[in-house]
C-alpha cells in the first residue's frame, strides 16, 4: 500500500463533510463548522502515534512545498480536539507554527475517550511504500525524532540555506567510497541534516554531499536544521565530539585513500 495524504482544498472539505455525518449520526442534530485557526496552546491530539511513512510525506511537504490545508477539529467550547489531521499538526507543531488552518465544529460537552500532548506524539513503522523522492526523508524523521527524545524538551525544525563556512563536521574523516557514489550525481538532490547551535551548523547527516560541496566552492547548501531548546555546549554529544577532534570547518575533514 502507498501512502495517501490530503492533496488539495477540496479533498479536506470532503473529509469534513463526511466527519460531520458521522458525527450527526451519533448526536442525532444537525452540525456546523467554521474555518478558522486554532493555537497550538488549545489544540490536543487525540491519537498518541503517527506513522512513519506518512510523516515522512507530510514533514517534506510542509517545509519545502508550503502545505497548509486545514485539519479538523471538534471544541466543546474550551478545549480543542483533533479530528483529523495529526501529521499535519505535528508538522506544524515542529516547524515552529503558533497556529494551525481549521474546520472547527462545535459539540457541546464534547470528551474524546482520551486526549495527549504534542511534545509525547510517537512514530512508528507502517512499511507502507513511499515515493523515491520521500525515501531520505523517513531517515529525517527517524533524526528528528531521536534528537527530540534524547535530549527533551521542544525541539524546532526548519529547511534554509545554510553558510558551508558555518558547516562543522562531526566526523574527522569521508571515506572516498562514499564520494566516488556520489560522482556524477546531482550531490545536491537531498539536504544535509544539520544540528544549529550558536550560529554554527554541525553535522548530522551528509559529510560527503558537505564535502563535494565544498570542494566545488558552493557558498551555501540546503539543510534540515534541527534546534534544541535551551541547550549548553556540554548536553550535545556532536558539538562536543567536534571540539574534541578539532574539528572547525569542512577544510578539517580527511578523505581516507585517493580518488
Amino acid at each position: 500500500m502507498t501512502v495517501h495524504v490530503v492533496s488539495s482544498y477540496s479533498e479536506a472539505l470532503e473529509r469534513l463533510k463526511s466527519i460531520i455525518r458521522s458525527y450527526e449520526q451519533i448526536y442525532g442534530k444537525k452540525l456546523n463548522y467554521i474555518e478558522t485557526s486554532i493555537n497550538f496552546t488549545n489544540l490536543y491530539p487525540t491519537e498518541k502515534y503517527l506513522e512513519l511513512e506518512k510523516f515522512a510525506v507530510v514533514l517534506k511537504k510542509t517545509l519545502t512545498e508550503n502545505y497548509d490545508l486545514p485539519i479538523v477539529a471538534i471544541t466543546n467550547g474550551k478545549l480543542n480536539f483533533v479530528i483529523d489531521g495529526h501529521h499535519r499538526c505535528y508538522a506544524k507543531y515542529l516547524t515552529g507554527h503558533s497556529r494551525i488552518r481549521a474546520f472547527k465544529m462545535f459539540i457541546e460537552n464534547y470528551a474524546p475517550k482520551a486526549y495527549y500532548f504534542w511534545d509525547t506524539m510517537e512514530i512508528i513503522v507502517t512499511n507502507e511504500e513511499v515515493p523515491e523522492e520521500y525515501e531520505y526523508w523517513k531517515a529525517i524523521v527517524k533524526y528528528v525524532e531521536y534528537y527530540r527524545k534524547i535530549y527533551g524538551g521542544k525541539i524546532l525544525v526548519k529547511y534554509c540555506k545554510v553558510p558551508l563556512k558555518d558547516v562543522i563536521p562531526t566526523q574527522p574523516y569521508i571515506e572516498k567510497a562514499k564520494l566516488q557514489a556520489l560522482a556524477g550525481e546531482r550531490f545536491f538532490r537531498n539536504p544535509i541534516v544539520t544540528l544549529e547551535f550558536r550560529g554554527k551548523y554541525y553535522i548530522i547527516d551528509g559529510h560527503a554531499r558537505a564535502y563535494i560541496a565544498f570542494t566545488k566552492n558552493v557558498s551555501e547548501l540546503y539543510s534540515v536544521v534541527l534546534r534544541l531548546q535551551k541547550m549548553s555546549e556540554e548536553d550535545i554529544g556532536i558539538v562536543r565530539t567536534s571540539k574534541m577532534l578539532g574539528l572547525k570547518s569542512l577544510s578539517d575533514v580527511k578523505v581516507l585513500g585517493y580518488l
